[in-house]
This record gives C-alpha cells, structure tokens and sequence, in this order.
C-alpha cells in the first residue's frame, strides 16, 4: 500500500493532515516534497526526516541536469525519492530533483540583444547551450535565430541577480518575415506572385504539399492556393523560405457563406490543463489513416514517454498523459503523422509544463 499525504506542520512538531491519498501499489520507496532543513557530509533533512546520499543515489537540478551533493544548499525546495536500509534504520536517497519555483512565462518584443542575453521590457533574459529555441514554423532553431523586433514567447527561471535564464524561447512573430495566404497569379522558372507580393525562389525555399510532403516547386500552377513564408532581404525582395500547397485548381467561385469550412488534413491542439499537476489531455485530428507517434520530451531532447505509437483511423482522438514518475519543470510533446508510408507528412511539437 502506497500512501500520500499533504498537511501542515503544527507548533509542537507533528503534523496535521489535510489530504491523504491511498493506492494499493506494492512500493518500497519514500517520497517527499520539502524544503533542506539542516545538512550534514552525507546527509540532509527535510521536514525533520534524515535522508543519507551515497553513490548511487541521483542528484538533479530543476533542469534534469546532474548537480553535486555539494550544491544542495539548506532553504532549497526539494523533491526526494528514496529507499529504506536493509535493516530498516535508515532512509537512503534513491533520487533527488531541485524543485523548481522560481518559472516565469512572459511574452513581449525583444528591445535588444547582445550575444547570450536580451531584453524584453526592460528586463534581463540570459541563455544557454540548454536553451530550447522554437521557431515561428514550430521547428527548433538556435539563438542565433532571435532578433530585435521578434515577438516571443520566454519560460525563464529567476537567477540571483534578478536576470532570468531562458529555458524555452518561442518566436512568435518576425518583423523580417511575411507570411501570405493567397491565389497564385503567376509562376516563373525562380519566382511566384500570390496576390501582391512576389517572392523569389532559392535552393533554400522548401514546397510541401497539403499532406506536408515535400514537392517540387514546378508542381506549382497559376491559380492554385498557397501559403508563403518569406523573408525581406531588400527593399522590393522577399525570398520565399516556405510554401504550402493546398490541392487543387481554381475552376470558378462560389457562394461560400453557408458552407462548412473544412478543417487541415491533420492538427494538434494545446493539452488541457497547462500547467497540470499531475494529468493533462492531449488531443489530434487525423482526417484520414495514418500511423501515429506522440511522444514526450524533457527540456534537454530527451524522450521520457510514449503516448500513441500506431496506425489510426480517421478522426478526432485525445490521449491523457500522467507524469507523477516526472519532476516539475517544461516538457514537449510531439506529433508525428506517417502517410502511405512516408515519414513526417505532419509534425507538430507544443510545449507543457509541469508543477507539482
């Protein structure tokens, strides 16, 4: 039997119980969420219990990166994982994460940027190799992608000197990018015009189907619908950077008011709730079969979990994730679609957070 229990602590000492959550589960293990109270070699405790570190015991910042026994500091909120001795007389540390309190979501333009730091509204952003830059296409990018002007998305943890260490930056918006939806007015062998603009065509410049497969740009008609991401490189120069086809050619116009507009081939909405403690709901559209992976990450790439990998009809499916193995902090989840054999027709990657 495996009980939780929430409470306060009373002036005498003990312990007054607010919640208390059973579950019959054979478990040797003893988990605890606190505070460091006192600290000794090899040792530390944590609401007034002794937990002893030794090799084996696993030492995590709130990051998921190794720390040292040395860098556990009295003050420190903690969430503690750990075993009885053999002959039952001591509590041995299994596995130790620094909890982290300290998140902060902000969203805002950048004022400016100099080599690992920004600012957002007057406050001070610094990033890291671990920093996690997700670009306005949703694929991952480096810092050298972020530019004044872009508006963005930052999960950042609080540092001593009142700056903020980005976890996860999202570029929401590029003043030097143009997206446009449109009808092709005309295409060239290294240009296309949909509506006003014109975009230039380079090697880089990536078509994709509305299955987003990968085609080639002489696919492309006059008069077929299309989505362009471009890049203002002159006064009058855009360089398409990415193109989505939808299928099929303009044959005439219709009356559309009353129709029912027809969703994307594939989607992935934002879990509900975020942040959650310690289930979330991840919902997907598929409008035809197809074999389907949805994966879990930590903020270092690492995969942590498994969440549908098979083929699956048609449809509007949601799964629920449980994370109660997992210590708080960001995480991503990631779709992958496979059509007809081809890897990758649909990949979409959005961002959770935990907080326990």
């Amino acid at each position: 039997m495996k009980i939780k229990a929430e409470g306060i602590i009373k002036t005498d000492g003990t312990y007054l119980a607010r919640k208390i959550k059973i579950q019959e589960i054979w478990n040797e293990d003893v988990e605890v969420k606190g505070t460091i109270d006192s600290k000794g070699s090899d040792w530390l405790k944590v609401l007034n219990q002794k937990y002893y570190v030794n090799s084996s015991s696993q030492l995590f910042n709130f990051d998921l990166t190794p720390i040292s026994f040395n860098s556990l500091t009295v003050g420190l909120k903690v969430e503690i994982e750990a075993y009885a001795s053999s002959n039952n007389d001591s509590l041995y540390v299994k596995k130790l994460n620094v909890h982290d309190s300290t998140t902060v979501d902000v969203y805002g333009k950048i004022d400016s940027i100099n080599a690992n730091t920004f600012y957002v509204s007057n406050q001070k952003f610094v990033t890291n190799s671990n920093t996690t830059v997700i670009l306005y296409t949703d694929t991952l990018g480096t810092v050298n992608d972020l530019a004044v002007n872009q508006s963005v998305e930052i999960t950042a943890l609080l540092q001593p000197d009142n700056s903020y260490l980005v976890l996860v930056v999202k570029i929401e918006e590029d003043p030097n990018v143009t997206k446009v939806s449109g009808f092709i007015n005309n295409v060239t062998q290294n240009s296309l015009s949909v509506a006003l603009p014109s975009f230039t065509i380079t090697a880089n410049t990536v078509v994709l189907n509305s299955n987003y497969q990968t085609i080639s740009f002489s696919n492309l008609t006059a008069g077929q619908k299309v989505t362009v991401w471009g890049n203002q490189v002159g006064p009058s120069q855009v360089v398409a950077l990415q193109i989505v086809a939808n299928t099929g050619i303009v044959t005439g116009i219709e009356d559309i008011k009353n129709q029912v507009t027809i969703p994307d081939n594939f989607s992935l909405s934002q879990n509900y709730p975020n942040p959650f403690n310690p289930s979330t709901r991840i919902r997907y559209t598929l409008n035809k079969s197809s074999f389907v992976t949805l994966k879990i990450y930590n903020i270092l790439g690492k995969e942590v979990a498994t969440l549908v990998n098979e083929q699956k009809p048609s449809g509007t499916f949601e799964v629920t994730f449980i994370a109660n193995n997992l210590a708080s902090g960001v995480y991503f989840y990631r779709i992958q679609v496979y059509t007809q054999g081809r890897a990758g027709s649909f990949v979409k990657t959005k961002k959770l957070i935990l907080m326990k």
